[in-house]
């Protein structure tokens, strides 16, 4: 009997190990990138009706389809690629509530994560809209650098004079606060100009500007390109 329990032993063990003899790493994986764990979702597009949370993950191994789980609840979906190779969906959700979600496919689920979404109180009719960028972006060459200079109505119902606007400028599409090229911060009038080294004619530049008070804050995205096509 021992002489079978050890032979049974070593067979085990050398199914857990690689051929170099390290532990292989799974071949399918789902991992959650936003929201955050027990974030307050600060990159969520605010409305009257709501908040549009952008759910972003990161896959290993070819894994084609998936499904989002939020409150046990399956949301059927159609992610789009961003430029790093990160899943985007954008989904609105309630003011004020707390959710789990995990992403699932047939070859590998995530893990659960919880967040909660912001309240739009004391008063929705002070909550930030999301910006209207102006069709024109003024280009003007320097010696060094390239100006842009873009314009953009809108972000206060009230007029009240609280609103700030921050500003930010990337080559990438999973362009943030915290992931950008430049920024400029706290402005009060609806225009912005950076000044971007090594300008590409036929590069998109993606311009983010964040409209907030005191409470909230909506987010919006322009995507330029001063010769491309499409």
């Amino acid at each position: 009997m021992r002489r079978y329990f050890l032979l049974f032993g070593g067979f085990f063990y050398f199914l857990l190990i690689g051929c170099d003899g390290s532990f292989e790493a799974d071949e399918f994986a789902i991992n959650l990138k936003y929201p955050e764990p027990n974030s307050n979702c600060e990159k969520g597009t605010l409305s009257s009706n709501g908040i549009s949370i952008p759910f972003q993950w990161e896959v290993q191994g070819e894994i084609s389809s998936f499904e989002l789980i939020l409150n046990d609840e399956v949301v059927s979906i159609n992610p789009r690629t961003l430029d790093d190779g990160t899943l985007r969906f954008d989904l609105q959700v309630d003011y004020n509530s707390s959710y789990s979600w995990k992403i699932v496919s047939n070859e590998a689920d995530s893990k659960v994560q919880e967040f909660r979404t912001p309240s739009g109180e004391p008063n929705d009719n002070s909550v930030p809209l999301a910006v209207t960028f102006d069709e024109r972006v003024i280009v003007t060459p320097q010696s060094n650098t390239t100006n842009i200079e873009v314009r953009w109505t809108g972000g206060n119902r009230e007029n009240d004079g609280t609103l700030r606007y921050d500003a930010y400028w990337s080559t990438s599409e999973a362009i943030s606060p915290e992931n950008n090229d430049g920024e400029e911060q706290n402005l009060t009038n609806p225009i912005v100009t950076f000044s971007i080294p090594n300008f590409d004619t036929n590069t998109y530049y993606y311009i983010l500007v964040v409209a907030r008070d005191s409470e909230n804050a909506a987010y919006s995205i322009l995507k330029y390109c001063q010769l491309c096509e499409d």
